[in-house]
């Protein structure tokens, strides 16, 4: 009987888990774009020819927010031999660093309206998840997997903002 409540307490423990890290990074992404005025004035830039019609980003974002979200779940519950420790570590300070250049972006393109600035956080954000997905290769590789949607969205989204940063 104590072994089952211990179980079921570490599957409630993993399942409010999954769904804080998750839903946290869901919410705070739709917040970050709500708060920060994002798509105010976009109309209005000169935009390059690969540009997708504006409605492309309201349906990708929250679905890379979710995937990302399951990455950094898996990236800290998985267990991993102490050869792969620095890598986790790295990981998860990485994938931090990254989520919150991604929670500022917004701010610097639409609030602020410096839109160098956003394109060079935007190129070190892809690299930031680049370096995430390789060091995830060597302890779990569904994170890995999850985040190589987010990690060509973010070159595509940062080959849009270089473009508008030149021609705007």
């Amino acid at each position: 009987m104590q072994k089952e409540k211990s179980i079921q307490k570490e599957k409630f423990s993993s399942v409010l888990l999954f769904v804080v890290v998750v839903g946290g990074t869901m919410v705070l992404g739709f917040l970050s774009g709500m708060l920060s005025g994002a798509s105010a004035g976009y109309d209005g830039y000169a935009r390059p020819p690969l540009t997708p019609p504006d409605t492309t980003f309201s349906v990708v974002w929250p679905v890379l927010y979710f995937l990302t979200g399951i990455s950094f779940y898996l990236m800290l519950t998985t267990i991993v031999e102490q050869k792969n420790l620095a890598a986790k570590r790295a990981s998860i300070i990485i994938w931090a660093v990254q989520l919150a250049l991604n929670l500022m972006w917004p701010f610097l393109f639409f609030a602020l309206d410096l839109k160098t600035v956003a394109f060079i956080v935007s190129t070190v954000m892809t690299v930031c998840v680049l370096a995430v997905v390789v060091m995830d290769f060597f302890y779990c590789k569904p994170a890995a997997w999850l985040n190589i949607p987010y990690l060509i969205w973010l070159a595509f989204a940062t080959y849009l903002g270089m473009y508008i940063a030149l021609y705007n």
